[in-house]
Order: structure tokens, then sequence, then C-alpha cells
């Protein structure tokens, strides 16, 4: 609500260009774009929670029960895996996708760590959505990755 009311002011400030002197562009429209583009980054990210929140997409679970019964070479070596954390990297990587991103993780070539957008997404959701925060190893979330792409190929079968 306070998010529409901002964007709503916004709308009615008109401001000039103060670098229009030296040919550059307008930082305003800059800097509007990327307010724009993060207050649908935000849309979006709250009808991923309630998505979460309801935890009613079959898709969700169904990966979730897929990746529990098939991996058994996973880096979790805790006894009770921790599906709700499936459930969540899932809605993650559903979003992901359909948002038209490619689903890749860099690997750094010295420290081996993986790396890029996707992980470091994941961490910021995953940090937002526990208390304390807390992150996720970036091994466990390579291999929640390669759990779900094993899931989609066995779909497309």
């Amino acid at each position: 609500m306070q998010l529409n009311k901002a964007s709503a002011a916004l709308d009615k400030i008109a401001i000039s260009n103060p670098l229009a002197r030296i040919g550059a562009e307008n930082p305003v429209l800059t800097h509007f774009k990327n307010y724009s583009d993060g207050k649908a980054a935000i849309e979006d990210f709250l009808v991923f929670l309630r998505g979460v929140e309801r935890n009613t997409r079959s898709e969700t679970t169904d990966h979730a029960a897929f990746t529990y019964s098939v991996s058994h070479t996973d880096t979790d070596k805790r006894r009770v895996k921790d599906v709700r954390r499936e459930i969540v990297v899932t809605q993650i990587f559903n979003m992901w996708e359909r948002s038209g991103r490619k689903l890749r993780y860099t690997t750094d070539p010295i420290t081996s760590e993986r790396r890029g957008e996707l992980v470091e997404f994941v961490n910021d959701v995953v940090i937002y959505l526990t208390e304390p925060a807390t992150s996720i190893d970036t091994d466990t979330i390579k291999k929640d990755l390669d759990d779900f792409k094993k899931y989609q190929a066995s779909k497309n079968m």
C-alpha cells in the first residue's frame, strides 16, 4: 500500500535534467526506471511469498517428493531432510525460470565456491524469510538446482 502511494507521488514529480547542458542522459529517468524495476520485483516477490504460504502448488510438492525419493548423493548429511527448504528453493527456481532467466551458477576456479545471480538471489530470499537470518550453503543450492533440473527432465519424458 505504501509502495503504491510512493509510486503515485513520484509520478506527480517532474524534475528537469541537471546534466542537460553537457548532453548527458537524465539521471532521474535512470533512477525512476530502477525504482520501477525494483517495485515490479517486490510485487513478484510478494506473489511468491503468498504461494509459499499457501503451499498449494502441486508442482512444488511433487518436486519435493521427487527430491526426497531420488536424492541419495546429496551434501545434506542430516537424518531428516529439510523439505521446507526444498519447497522454498523450488518456488524460487520456478519464479526465476518463469521470468525468462536461465537456471545456472558459476564456480570460482580458485575457491570452487558457487556463485552467480541465481545463487545470490536464493540466499537473499532465504535470509529474508528466516528468523534469525540464515543463508544456504552454496553447495546445497547447487544440489537443489541439480535435483530441480532432474525433476524437470523427468516431467518431460
